[in-house]
């Protein structure tokens, strides 16, 4: 639990991020649970040389502190709020996460902006997750067209594998034996 005072600026500093991380973006989860209804800070994201990879995200700690509430609005310099920011969509393998209430970042009468803690998610967006409805149909010259994970089967109880590289549409595989086609997530 690290925390500004009036005034002050907090830095974490993260180097070395593994490439399995870095090579297709990640999201950065800044979690600020002050402990205390409509104090707040600004957050952002920079690399070692200082320059901007996410800008300040103005934070003001919810009146419910029970419930985790993410920070949706990040017009800058508006305070929002909520107790966790989501920076979305990095690369860097090395940042700073800054915490700060100066610079007129500070919020309320005693001002805070704490960083309890921090967590990175790959791939990027799975903080997103859209839920996909699986679907398939076939027609009769064997085109498949599906939405979701395409599953096949030479017994419609199964075992069920996935068909690799399958991509929709795509067509069934007529020099084999009977296949069974399903969708799955």
């Amino acid at each position: 639990y690290l925390d500004t005072g009036n005034a002050t600026t907090t830095q974490v500093t993260v180097s070395g991020l593994p490439a399995q991380l870095t090579g297709s973006k990640y999201d950065l989860v800044v979690y600020t649970l002050g402990g205390v209804a409509a104090r707040g800070g600004a957050f952002r994201v920079t690399d070692l040389g200082g320059a901007v990879l996410k800008d300040y995200v103005v934070i003001l700690a919810p009146n419910n502190l029970g419930k985790f509430q993410e920070v949706v609005n990040k017009t800058a310099g508006t305070p929002s709020e909520g107790n966790y920011v989501v920076f979305r969509g990095l690369s860097a393998k090395d940042v700073i996460i800054e915490a700060t209430t100066e610079n007129g970042f500070g919020q309320s009468g005693t001002p805070r902006a704490p960083i309890d803690a921090i967590q990175f998610v790959s791939p990027t967006g799975l903080l997103d997750v859209v839920v996909v409805t699986p679907t398939i149909s076939i027609d009769a010259t064997g085109k498949i067209t599906f939405v979701g994970k395409l599953q096949s089967a030479a017994n419609p109880a199964g075992p069920w594998t996935d068909v690799t590289g399958a991509t929709s549409p795509t067509t069934a595989d007529k020099t084999s034996s009977a296949k069974f086609y399903r969708s799955s997530n």
